[in-house]
């Protein structure tokens, strides 16, 4: 049996536990929710998350082994200490894209916020994974690996519909949408192998801005015994792959949604508008209406909603007084 968690209020009117199918249960509960998705526990991604290749990372992995492994590799480095020291490279992108955004609003009336936050969110991960931006923000434009990833993504929606749509491509190359995807692919594996390989030879070579990266400290310490060049190409890729979506359109759902309201509005410069120019993230997260609004924001509009699947334990679970049994 599946456990799916999906918020409809119209659904569960009926109660907080709601079969769909067969083999499908839906879960709109808090406690409930917490307790399938925390770290530790027996309910174990269903294979919706299967991506079938020979390679997995920490976000497409259904081996509870592997997933602790590479959270105990990564952890130190993505702590908030650690993370910190990042703060100035972050900081200095946000400007240039706000900065970006205002003069296209000057050239032509009006500005593509998505796209902008979308550069934003991909040269941040690239830089503090590498140590070295895609100067997308710089260039106001995409390149050609961000239109490849965009495309390779457009496939994902079917592949939560249609989970054999992948398979089709083995038999059909000869069409359009199959062989676009599978151009682009190639073209994300070469760009990243050889982004990665360059990047490891910085850091063999002591380079100050590549050995301070995230994955450069790692690399420097000598934790990679078990993380070969692929795995981090893997999952580096995968960072970029569920992160700038996912950052890109909650902040424009969130700068949409403040436009539509004026008392939003200004309340939120009310609290904001005494902050230091050069401001820093201790500026701001002690700022209770901002955070309300971050907040509700990700609540209406979560960058990706979905059905984030489980299977129920063997031995089944009692979920909201409910009882549920794992079916074969």
């Amino acid at each position: 049996m599946y456990i799916l968690c999906i918020k409809d209020t119209s659904l569960h009117r009926i109660g907080p536990v709601v079969r769909l199918g067969p083999k499908d249960v839906d879960v709109s509960h808090c406690d409930v929710v917490r307790e399938i998705h925390r770290v530790r526990n027996p309910f174990i991604k269903s294979s919706f998350y299967a991506t079938g290749g020979r390679f997995q990372s920490i976000f497409s992995t259904r081996d509870p082994d592997f997933h602790s492994k590479r959270r105990r590799l990564f952890g130190p480095y993505f702590t908030e200490n650690s993370l910190s020291s990042f703060e100035p490279i972050a900081a200095n992108l946000i400007r240039l894209t706000v900065r970006g955004m205002i003069e296209e609003s000057k050239r032509s009336g009006c500005v593509d916020i998505l796209k902008w936050w979308t550069l934003m969110a991909m040269d941040v991960i690239a830089e503090l994974s590498f140590g070295e931006s895609l100067d997308m923000v710089r260039s106001g434009e995409k390149n050609q690996f961000a239109e490849d990833v965009a495309r390779a993504g457009s496939i994902l929606p079917l592949r939560t519909a249609f989970p054999m749509i992948l398979g089709l491509g083995v038999y059909f190359p000869f069409i359009t949408f199959f062989k676009d995807i599978a151009a682009s692919r190639q073209r994300i594996l070469a760009f990243q192998q050889k982004r990665v390989a360059r990047f490891l030879e910085l850091v063999k070579a002591d380079n100050a801005e590549r050995s301070k990266s995230l994955f450069g400290a790692l690399v420097k310490k000598g934790n990679t015994a078990d993380f070969s060049p692929m795995d981090l190409v893997v999952e580096v890729q995968s960072f970029i792959t569920a992160g700038t979506d996912t950052t890109a359109v909650t902040l424009t759902y969130l700068v949409w949604a403040v436009c539509q309201d004026k008392q939003v509005q200004e309340r939120l410069v009310r609290e904001i508008q005494h902050l230091p120019e050069s401001l820093t993230h201790a500026d701001i997260r002690e700022l209770p209406y901002l955070d309300q609004v971050i907040n509700e924001a990700l609540r209406c509009y979560g960058a990706a909603p979905g059905a984030l699947p489980r299977d129920v334990p063997a031995a089944g679970a009692t979920l909201a007084g409910t009882m549920s049994h794992l079916e074969l």
